[in-house]
């Protein structure tokens, strides 16, 4: 469980905004929290916490789906994306002797 959600809470300063659990696999939906929607002196930012490919307890379709719909979102936002930040779990990295394919594109 690398805290996606809870990183999402810290950089809102807010507790409950993302729903977070000690177990990965938590986030099953691509969730998208506009900021500075109301604040016309700073760029209007979106944060999305997407579930986590990597680790979570998921059938392969639904896994398959996850990617994808990654995958898709990427390619169409890619253009007006200025920052992309993908958190790795070190101990994921770990077990599987490396960073795999999705975690290298």
């Amino acid at each position: 469980n690398v805290g996606k959600s809870s990183l999402v809470n810290s950089l809102l300063h807010r507790s409950c905004v993302a729903s977070v659990a000690a177990t990965p696999g938590h986030t099953t939906r691509f969730h998208f929290y506009p900021l500075n929607e109301k604040h016309s002196l700073f760029p209007k930012l979106t944060l999305v916490d997407v579930p986590g490919i990597g680790v979570a307890v998921a059938d392969e379709d639904q896994l398959d789906h996850w990617k994808s719909t990654l995958y898709r979102y990427m390619r169409v936002r890619g253009p007006t994306l200025r920052g992309i930040f993908h958190l790795v779990n070190c101990k994921a990295i770990e077990r599987t002797k490396g960073l795999t394919s999705l975690d290298l594109e």
